[in-house]
């Protein structure tokens, strides 16, 4: 989460609600997210930090979020190494 777009970003804030503080203190709007999920073998990176094989499969999530200003305020990519994923989408 960069600085420049959330000013005034502190620790207390990371542990309590970050889009609290975004919505209500900042006076920002949050647009929109976008989460993308897709399944892949593992690359080489892959293999080599995660400890996996050329057999094993992972599950990429990327999410990017926006303000109503249209700046990216929020990117994350995780990868999951497990063969069992839940998603529940509410």
């Amino acid at each position: 989460m960069p600085i420049y777009v959330i000013p005034g970003l502190k620790e207390k804030h990371l542990e309590e609600s970050v889009y609290d503080y975004i919505n209500n203190e900042l006076g920002f709007k949050i647009q929109s997210s976008h989460i993308s999920i897709r399944g892949d073998k593992a690359n080489s990176n892959d293999k080599k930090y995660l400890n996996l094989t050329d057999y094993d499969f992972i599950m990429e999530i990327e999410k990017i979020a926006f303000l109503e200003n249209g700046k990216i305020f929020e990117y994350s990519k995780n990868i999951q190494r497990k063969l069992l994923l839940v998603l529940l989408c509410m």
